[in-house]
């Protein structure tokens, strides 16, 4: 967006007042237009000081002004009702942190936004502090090496913060275990809990996360402690060396990062910014959520990482009721609903479908990147791909993939190439097609055992789909492959076990390898073997009780593609989607 930006603000309390306002107010370019509080003696306070207008009703307000950007500075538990009223006014959203106060209304405001195309960011920003930016940028660069583990310690007002530092510096959460202790009788400045979510735990809290990479990371927390002296703590273990952050309290969030094993203490901030406070860190996240707004593209901390962090809280309260371990997965569209389109309009009808997150397609002479064209520029459709994704919002969470040769050497060529694209965009699985059906499976293992060894150095994992034409057709064999390759796990895609030879057997035999799973309903032949869901023999429901059973922790994908008979895919991915969220909270 060019020229001035109309901001708003809705909730004028202590946060709007000390930071939000002041953050924009600081900004060549921003204009507070309007300022929003039930309360209309403290709107007309912010309002006179901002040189805005002001309002108690922010439905009269979105219509009247029609903001570009509004922050929403409303208390945890009354995010949901201006956040989705102004995505509808058309508005770019800054919501403050926690997103909402349930699962299901983040997962509506992130639906939301895609489909509207307007930018939606939470206001994380525990990111912006010099140390973990640090901690990022040396992880990154591979100065700790593979990474072992987290051990986070934490104020009860910095848990969530805790957990979305976790997911960016770690990479996703895939399984939660947790305790936590509270009372009734209310304690402290923050709500205790909001909604469905602990949020900010009494007593106590402990948390064990399992991260898509392997790493784990532990997270314990109290309202018992000191703000004045610990706000939150964190030591990072690599294989090559460890980060020690400590010394972040109230009056100074610059903190102090070393580098062990020298010990070595690295500066991060001036004596300037070091007065700033928290102020740095509220600055620094709405500038970069205006540039975000300016360049169109998706702001980090995005709404989907918003989501994301709601999740893992949601699965914290599941596990302390349940007793158990609780999987993350996600749900997925497949950018082979829409094959026949260039990569970025695919991607942009995913989002308007209000799906966050995308398995997508490199397929040799198909759709959407030529594995070929990769292994010839890498960096090139690095930048490619990042640009489409920035745009939409929507976030890789696997990669589909046909190399297009059978010559051993181009396929681990084109193979490595795509796994360095890969983990260049944060997606750790690759499914490829198994071999052809009647290929002895010795000879398939020994495919697969070279491929998984080429991809050891880029932290990725290979998988084979379960698929009718091939050797994985026969669920013995697709078992006896997984089990003879280490480290090779299997994409069950059962709509290929109802339409084959299996007829619905088998998927207790292959369940214990199953790292991806693609959804769609199908019939009893080749020529079913895509139907609209619900017409179909696929039973989900006595599937997901049996990944259940089994621990799957892995994600889902909705794959119904275009170019397979006359079923719409759009409407059958939302259905899958919904049977997901329904069999899989």
């Amino acid at each position: 967006m060019e020229g001035k930006l109309r901001a708003a603000i809705i909730g004028a309390g202590g946060v709007a007042r000390s930071q939000h306002a002041p953050g924009l107010a600081r900004l060549a370019g921003v204009e507070i237009a309007a300022v929003c509080d039930i309360d209309e003696g403290r709107a007309r306070d912010l309002a006179s000081r901002c040189g805005a207008r002001a309002y108690t009703d922010y439905q009269r307000m979105l219509a009247e002004v029609r903001p570009d950007i509004v922050h929403v500075c409303t208390p945890e538990a009354f995010h949901y009702e201006p956040v989705m009223a102004s995505l509808e006014a058309g508005a770019h959203v800054f919501c403050e942190k926690v997103m909402a106060e349930s699962l299901a209304k983040a997962r509506t405001m992130v639906q939301k936004a895609l489909e509207s195309g307007r930018i939606l960011a939470v206001d994380y920003n525990y990111r912006f502090f010099p140390v973990f930016r640090k901690l990022k940028e040396l992880i990154a660069e591979g100065a700790l090496g593979r990474i072992a583990f987290f051990n986070v310690y934490a104020h009860s007002y910095c848990m969530h913060h805790a957990i979305d530092l976790i997911r960016y510096l770690g990479g996703e959460i895939v399984e939660v275990a947790a305790m936590h202790t509270r009372w009734d009788r209310p304690e402290g400045a923050l709500p205790l809990p909001v909604g469905d979510l602990v949020y900010t735990p009494t007593r106590n809290e402990g948390v064990v996360l399992r991260l898509e990479n392997g790493a784990v990371a532990t997270l314990s927390g109290s309202l018992y402690m000191d703000l004045n002296e610990t706000m939150i703590q964190m030591e990072c273990v690599g294989e090559k060396g460890r980060v020690l952050i400590d010394q972040i309290h109230i009056r100074d969030i610059s903190g102090r990062l070393r580098l062990f094993p020298e010990g070595k203490e690295i500066p991060l901030v001036t004596p300037e910014e070091q007065a700033k406070g928290f102020s740095l860190a509220f600055e620094r996240s709405i500038e970069a959520f205006v540039e975000s707004v300016r360049a169109n593209r998706a702001p980090s901390p995005s709404g989907i990482d918003g989501l994301r962090a709601v999740e893992v809280e949601e699965a914290i309260v599941r596990s302390q009721r349940e007793r158990r371990f609780i999987a993350l997965p996600r749900t997925a569209a497949s950018a082979l609903a829409f094959s026949k389109l260039p990569l970025e309009e695919a991607l942009e009808r995913i989002a308007r479908l209000g799906f966050p997150y995308v398995d997508l397609a490199v397929h040799e002479g198909w759709a959407h990147l030529n594995p070929s064209e990769v292994a010839q520029d890498v960096g090139g459709t690095l930048r490619r791909v990042r640009a489409a994704l920035a745009r939409t919002g929507v976030v890789p969470v696997s990669l589909n993939v046909g190399l297009g040769t059978s010559d051993p050497d181009e396929e681990e060529r084109r193979l490595v190439a795509v796994a360095k694209l890969a983990r260049e965009l944060g997606v750790r699985t690759l499914t490829l097609p198994a071999a052809r059906k009647g290929t002895p499976v010795e000879q398939e293992v020994r495919r697969l055992q070279r491929l998984t060894q080429a991809l050891k150095p880029h932290d990725v994992q290979l998988t084979i789909e379960t698929h009718i034409g091939q050797v994985t057709e026969d669920p013995g064999a697709a078992a006896q492959i997984a089990r003879s390759v280490p480290g090779l796990g299997l994409t069950l895609d059962p709509s290929h076990y109802y339409a084959g030879p299996a007829q619905g057997s088998g998927l207790e035999e292959v369940l214990p390898f199953v790292s991806h799973v693609h959804l769609r309903d199908a019939g009893s032949g080749w020529e079913e073997i895509q139907l609209p869901v619900g017409r179909g023999r696929v039973e989900f429901a006595r599937l997901f009780e049996l990944l259940k059973r089994h621990g799957y922790t892995g994600d889902f994908v909705a794959e119904y593609i275009d170019s397979i008979g006359e079923v719409q895919p759009a409407p059958e991915m939302l259905a899958i989607q919904s049977l997901v969220h329904a069999h899989w909270p």
